[in-house]
Protein backbone atom coordinates (compact mmCIF):
# COMPACT_ATOMS: atom_id res chain seq x y z
CA UNK A 1 0.00 0.00 0.00
CA UNK A 2 1.52 3.21 -1.33
CA UNK A 3 -0.61 5.07 1.09
CA UNK A 4 1.12 3.35 4.08
CA UNK A 5 5.23 5.06 2.70
CA UNK A 6 3.05 8.88 3.55
CA UNK A 7 1.34 7.60 6.86
CA UNK A 8 4.73 6.15 8.01
CA UNK A 9 6.27 9.93 7.02
CA UNK A 10 3.52 11.72 9.00
CA UNK A 11 1.89 13.09 5.88
CA UNK A 12 -1.31 13.19 5.34
CA UNK A 13 -2.44 11.27 2.04
CA UNK A 14 -5.75 9.35 0.79
CA UNK A 15 -7.10 7.96 -2.03
CA UNK A 16 -8.45 10.50 -4.72
CA UNK A 17 -12.44 10.51 -5.45
CA UNK A 18 -12.18 12.74 -8.62
CA UNK A 19 -10.21 10.24 -11.19
CA UNK A 20 -11.82 6.89 -12.24
CA UNK A 21 -8.05 4.49 -11.44
CA UNK A 22 -5.98 5.35 -8.93
CA UNK A 23 -3.75 2.74 -9.97
CA UNK A 24 -2.85 2.81 -14.01
CA UNK A 25 -0.17 -0.02 -15.38
CA UNK A 26 1.40 0.18 -18.54
CA UNK A 27 4.44 -1.52 -20.80
CA UNK A 28 6.90 -0.26 -18.53
CA UNK A 29 5.61 1.34 -15.02
CA UNK A 30 2.83 2.28 -13.17
CA UNK A 31 1.18 5.57 -11.96
CA UNK A 32 0.22 6.23 -8.71
CA UNK A 33 -2.34 8.35 -7.56
CA UNK A 34 -2.71 10.31 -4.14
CA UNK A 35 -4.57 13.25 -2.88
CA UNK A 36 -2.89 14.77 -0.35
CA UNK A 37 -4.23 16.51 2.76
CA UNK A 38 -5.57 19.78 2.75
CA UNK A 39 -3.14 21.59 5.35
CA UNK A 40 -0.03 19.58 4.42
CA UNK A 41 2.72 21.20 2.31
CA UNK A 42 2.80 20.35 -1.03
CA UNK A 43 6.61 20.08 -1.12
CA UNK A 44 6.68 16.62 0.91
CA UNK A 45 5.05 14.82 -1.57
CA UNK A 46 7.79 15.14 -3.93
CA UNK A 47 10.72 15.47 -1.21
CA UNK A 48 13.65 13.41 -1.67
CA UNK A 49 12.46 11.50 1.08
CA UNK A 50 9.29 10.20 -0.31
CA UNK A 51 11.30 9.41 -3.56
CA UNK A 52 13.99 7.44 -1.63
CA UNK A 53 11.15 5.57 0.02
CA UNK A 54 9.78 4.44 -2.76
CA UNK A 55 12.73 3.73 -4.68
CA UNK A 56 13.28 1.03 -2.07
CA UNK A 57 9.75 0.14 -1.74
CA UNK A 58 9.78 -1.09 -5.52
CA UNK A 59 13.27 -2.21 -5.48
CA UNK A 60 14.08 0.06 -8.58
CA UNK A 61 17.84 -0.09 -9.80
CA UNK A 62 19.99 2.47 -9.44
CA UNK A 63 19.87 4.93 -11.98
CA UNK A 64 16.41 4.62 -11.97
CA UNK A 65 13.79 7.46 -10.37
CA UNK A 66 10.14 8.20 -9.83
CA UNK A 67 8.41 10.78 -11.71
CA UNK A 68 6.18 12.68 -10.01
CA UNK A 69 4.08 15.27 -10.87
CA UNK A 70 0.43 17.14 -9.98
CA UNK A 71 -2.67 17.51 -11.70
CA UNK A 72 -6.38 17.80 -10.88
CA UNK A 73 -5.46 18.62 -7.05
CA UNK A 74 -3.66 14.82 -6.85
CA UNK A 75 -0.05 13.73 -7.16
CA UNK A 76 1.15 11.56 -9.54
CA UNK A 77 3.69 9.10 -8.94
CA UNK A 78 5.09 6.88 -11.91
CA UNK A 79 7.42 4.00 -11.07
CA UNK A 80 9.13 1.79 -13.28
CA UNK A 81 8.64 -1.76 -13.78
CA UNK A 82 10.62 -4.86 -12.67
CA UNK A 83 12.29 -5.40 -16.37
CA UNK A 84 10.53 -8.72 -16.33
CA UNK A 85 6.98 -7.61 -15.98
CA UNK A 86 8.06 -4.79 -19.09
CA UNK A 87 6.12 -5.59 -21.99
CA UNK A 88 6.48 -4.12 -25.85
CA UNK A 89 3.86 -2.31 -28.14
CA UNK A 90 3.42 -4.00 -31.36
CA UNK A 91 3.12 -1.15 -34.03
CA UNK A 92 0.27 -3.05 -35.79
CA UNK A 93 -1.42 -2.54 -32.27
CA UNK A 94 -1.00 1.25 -32.58
CA UNK A 95 -1.83 1.17 -36.34
CA UNK A 96 -5.67 -0.79 -36.05
CA UNK A 97 -6.51 1.98 -33.19
CA UNK A 98 -5.51 5.49 -35.21
CA UNK A 99 -7.35 6.91 -37.58
CA UNK A 100 -4.93 9.27 -40.18
CA UNK A 101 -6.31 12.77 -40.25
CA UNK A 102 -6.54 15.31 -43.71
CA UNK A 103 -5.86 18.06 -42.00
CA UNK A 104 -2.34 17.42 -40.02
CA UNK A 105 0.83 15.50 -41.07
CA UNK A 106 0.73 13.19 -37.76
CA UNK A 107 2.09 9.77 -37.29
CA UNK A 108 1.41 7.55 -34.34
CA UNK A 109 4.50 6.13 -32.19
CA UNK A 110 3.47 5.48 -28.53
CA UNK A 111 0.47 4.60 -26.24
CA UNK A 112 0.30 6.07 -23.08
CA UNK A 113 -0.64 4.77 -19.43
CA UNK A 114 -4.31 4.60 -20.11
CA UNK A 115 -3.24 2.52 -23.43
CA UNK A 116 -4.55 5.67 -25.85
CA UNK A 117 -2.58 6.07 -29.09
CA UNK A 118 0.16 8.87 -28.85
CA UNK A 119 0.91 10.88 -32.15
CA UNK A 120 3.31 13.45 -33.27
CA UNK A 121 1.72 16.10 -35.65
CA UNK A 122 4.98 17.63 -37.34
CA UNK A 123 2.59 20.52 -38.72
CA UNK A 124 1.98 21.46 -35.67
CA UNK A 125 3.85 25.21 -35.03
CA UNK A 126 4.55 24.22 -31.52
CA UNK A 127 6.53 20.89 -32.99
CA UNK A 128 8.31 21.99 -35.69
CA UNK A 129 11.44 19.77 -34.25
CA UNK A 130 11.20 16.65 -32.74
CA UNK A 131 14.78 16.00 -30.24
CA UNK A 132 15.01 12.28 -28.93
CA UNK A 133 16.97 11.90 -25.90
CA UNK A 134 17.97 8.96 -23.35
CA UNK A 135 20.45 6.80 -22.17
CA UNK A 136 22.02 3.67 -24.08
CA UNK A 137 19.31 0.91 -24.57
CA UNK A 138 16.21 3.26 -23.47
CA UNK A 139 14.85 2.80 -27.10
CA UNK A 140 15.79 6.01 -28.71
CA UNK A 141 16.42 4.22 -31.96
CA UNK A 142 13.30 2.07 -31.40
CA UNK A 143 11.44 5.68 -31.34
CA UNK A 144 12.69 6.86 -34.44
CA UNK A 145 12.20 3.74 -36.28
CA UNK A 146 8.25 3.66 -34.87
CA UNK A 147 8.07 7.41 -36.42
CA UNK A 148 9.68 6.28 -39.92
CA UNK A 149 7.36 2.81 -40.03
CA UNK A 150 4.35 5.35 -39.33
CA UNK A 151 5.47 7.90 -42.21
CA UNK A 152 6.01 5.17 -45.00
CA UNK A 153 2.48 3.27 -44.02
CA UNK A 154 0.36 6.34 -43.77
CA UNK A 155 2.00 8.53 -46.15
CA UNK A 156 2.83 8.40 -50.02
CA UNK A 157 6.32 9.17 -51.56
CA UNK A 158 4.33 12.39 -53.08
CA UNK A 159 3.39 13.20 -49.20
CA UNK A 160 7.14 12.72 -47.93
CA UNK A 161 10.19 12.39 -48.17
CA UNK A 162 13.07 10.96 -46.24
CA UNK A 163 16.73 12.17 -45.86
CA UNK A 164 18.37 9.64 -43.25
CA UNK A 165 21.67 9.79 -41.75
CA UNK A 166 23.19 6.74 -40.01
CA UNK A 167 26.38 7.01 -38.03
CA UNK A 168 25.33 3.27 -37.31
CA UNK A 169 25.76 2.29 -40.49
CA UNK A 170 22.86 0.01 -39.53
CA UNK A 171 19.94 1.74 -38.31
CA UNK A 172 17.69 2.13 -41.39
CA UNK A 173 18.81 -0.22 -44.06
CA UNK A 174 15.48 -1.21 -44.34
CA UNK A 175 14.77 1.84 -46.25
CA UNK A 176 17.79 1.78 -48.20
CA UNK A 177 15.25 0.84 -51.05
CA UNK A 178 12.20 3.04 -50.13
CA UNK A 179 10.29 5.25 -52.69
CA UNK A 180 10.28 7.63 -49.99
CA UNK A 181 14.24 8.08 -49.87
CA UNK A 182 15.05 11.14 -51.37
CA UNK A 183 18.49 11.08 -51.04
CA UNK A 184 20.86 7.25 -50.14
CA UNK A 185 21.33 7.39 -46.36
CA UNK A 186 24.32 9.37 -45.44
CA UNK A 187 27.35 7.41 -43.46
CA UNK A 188 30.33 9.44 -43.45
CA UNK A 189 30.51 13.16 -41.51
CA UNK A 190 30.91 14.54 -45.48
CA UNK A 191 27.62 12.76 -46.24
CA UNK A 192 25.95 14.09 -43.52
CA UNK A 193 26.89 17.91 -44.56
CA UNK A 194 25.54 17.92 -47.68
CA UNK A 195 22.61 16.44 -46.44
CA UNK A 196 22.04 18.74 -43.67
CA UNK A 197 22.64 21.72 -46.07
CA UNK A 198 20.07 20.33 -48.85
CA UNK A 199 17.54 20.61 -45.64
CA UNK A 200 18.85 23.92 -44.23
CA UNK A 201 18.64 25.15 -47.89
CA UNK A 202 14.80 23.96 -48.11
CA UNK A 203 13.73 25.31 -45.04
CA UNK A 204 15.26 28.65 -45.97
CA UNK A 205 13.40 28.13 -49.37
CA UNK A 206 10.08 27.88 -47.43
CA UNK A 207 10.64 30.81 -44.77
CA UNK A 208 10.79 33.12 -47.62
CA UNK A 209 7.67 31.40 -49.10
CA UNK A 210 5.52 31.90 -45.53
CA UNK A 211 7.09 35.57 -45.86
CA UNK A 212 5.93 36.19 -50.12
CA UNK A 213 2.66 35.08 -48.73
CA UNK A 214 1.91 36.98 -45.64
CA UNK A 215 2.85 40.36 -47.99
CA UNK A 216 0.74 39.46 -50.24
CA UNK A 217 -1.93 38.02 -47.69
CA UNK A 218 -1.61 40.75 -44.88
CA UNK A 219 -1.63 37.33 -42.75
CA UNK A 220 0.75 36.14 -40.27
CA UNK A 221 2.40 33.01 -41.68
CA UNK A 222 4.58 31.22 -39.60
CA UNK A 223 4.26 27.50 -40.19
CA UNK A 224 2.83 24.99 -42.80
CA UNK A 225 -0.65 24.80 -41.46
CA UNK A 226 -1.50 28.44 -42.02
CA UNK A 227 0.63 28.62 -45.17
CA UNK A 228 -1.57 25.79 -46.61
CA UNK A 229 -4.49 27.16 -45.75
CA UNK A 230 -4.34 30.03 -47.38
CA UNK A 231 -2.39 28.36 -50.42
CA UNK A 232 -5.76 25.97 -50.28
CA UNK A 233 -8.00 28.74 -50.09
Amino acid sequence: DILRIFRNQNIEASKPDNIPDVYVEGPNSVIYTIRPGEQSNPKVYESQTIKDRLHLKFQLEEGESVRIYKSKGNFFYDIPKAKSDRYSVQLSSLWKNWKKSDNSFAVPFAIDQQSNVVSFDFSGSTTPHLLIAGTTGSGKSWAIRALLEGLVKFYSPSEVGLILIDPKLVAFTKYDNSLHLLYPTAFEISEAKERLQICWNEMEDRYRKFKELGSQTGKNIVDLDSYNKHVDA
